[in-house]
């Protein structure tokens, strides 16, 4: 008898079309030199796509950051899932909108 098993398709680029684009990018896989080819600051400059949300997975691989931006970093211990939000630059404005809609 034969078995195959394949894993479900990673995706490197998600774009959610919506009223303010969605784009999720996970870098996990990728090496220094492809997240550069990639050029995420496009997407958070809004050059060549539509401007809206970035949400990056693996952050660190970043060449660079935006000047502003939230950061939303998720902990796992034991039972519980531990949220921190991070506000950078002009996005501190943003933050209290974020906990008090």
């Amino acid at each position: 008898m034969r078995s195959s098993s394949q894993a479900p398709p990673s995706r490197l680029f998600r774009n959610t079309p919506k009223r303010i684009p969605l784009y999720h990018l996970d870098l996990y896989r990728l090496t220094p030199v492809e997240v550069v080819e990639l050029a995420p600051e496009r997407y958070w400059l809004g050059e060549e796509v539509d401007l809206g949300i970035v949400a990056i997975e693996w952050p660190d691989r970043l060449p660079s950051f935006p000047r502003d931006y939230l950061k939303l970093q998720l902990q796992r211990e034991q039972e519980r899932t531990h949220l921190t939000l991070e506000a950078v630059g002009a996005a501190t404005s943003l933050l209290p909108k974020c906990l008090n809609p």
